[in-house]
């Protein structure tokens, strides 16, 4: 219509425009250029994508539901204590690890000297209290953890019985 009689569609209607202004065209570069940093994950066909961590991300958990931190607090309660007691109130949570390293190598407990703790000891120097999956507390385990860890104190205790009453009496230890 607008052909025929000669006049182009940007005359008749002054609002329409044919090329963007350069200010709309940076913006929609910048835009591009930006990376992209989500992983994509692939799903089967017909299954709906629900979302949430990426699949083999790690997570963030109390420094007692990493396997170190499990373990010593069950396994060796006495050292966990200590490394509780050394830590400041912010770190509570995630001592750090070389606390928990030098605290360790002074204890002679033979716990301790397993390659179970050294590979615990050094995935919590790498990845901290970062982990794909913490170790929680179940009623089975409860059970079990629960009488381990009476035994151990009760153990530490015996051991150590002497130093204790010399502590409490105020005496220093030479």
């Amino acid at each position: 219509m607008w052909r025929a009689a000669g006049v182009s569609p940007a005359a008749a209607h002054p609002d329409v425009r044919h090329n963007p202004p350069k200010s709309m065209k940076k913006k929609q570069q910048r835009k591009n250029s930006y990376r992209c940093r989500k992983v994509p994950r692939s799903c089967p066909s017909g299954v709906k994508d629900l979302g949430g961590r990426p699949r083999g991300s790690l997570k963030r958990f109390p420094f007692v539901e990493t396997r170190l931190g499990f373990m010593l607090r069950y396994e060796v309660p006495a050292v966990y204590d200590l490394i509780v007691r050394l830590s400041p109130p912010s770190r509570r949570q995630c001592p750090y690890p070389t606390l928990v390293e030098a605290v360790c190598a002074a204890s002679t407990d033979p716990v301790l000297r397993k390659p179970k703790f050294r590979r615990y000891m050094d995935e919590y120097i790498r990845d901290g209290v970062y982990c794909r999956r913490g170790k929680r507390l179940t009623p089975e385990r409860a059970r079990y953890y629960e009488r381990l860890r009476e035994r151990r104190l009760e153990e530490y205790i015996l051991e150590h019985w002497d130093e204790i009453e010399l502590r409490r009496r105020g005496f220093e230890l030479p």
